[in-house]
C-alpha cells in the first residue's frame, strides 16, 4: 500500500515502472496488465496510462513524450 498522492509525482511513477520492468526481467516474465495487478499497480496503470502497459514503458524507459513520438498512435 502506498500513501495517497504518491503517484502524483512523475519521478515516483517512473520509479515504479522501472522497478516492475527490472523485476520482470529477473523473473523472465512478460509485462502485461496481470503483472501490474499482481503487484498492486492496476489502478496506477489505469489512471495514468489508460490501462496501456506499452504506454507506461515507452514513456518512462525511452523518455518519449506521447505527442512527440512517431508511435503516438499506440499511446
Amino acid at each position: 500500500m502506498v500513501d495517497n498522492g504518491t503517484w502524483e509525482s512523475e519521478s515516483n511513477r517512473s520509479g515504479a515502472v522501472k522497478w516492475l520492468i527490472l523485476r520482470m526481467k529477473v523473473q523472465n516474465e512478460p509485462i502485461d496488465r496481470k503483472v501490474f495487478a499482481k503487484y498492486g499497480l492496476s489502478m496506477f496503470l489505469g489512471k495514468y496510462y489508460r490501462d496501456n502497459t506499452a504506454r507506461s514503458i515507452i514513456i518512462h524507459i525511452c523518455s518519449i513524450q506521447p505527442r512527440s513520438t512517431p508511435y503516438r498512435h499506440f499511446l
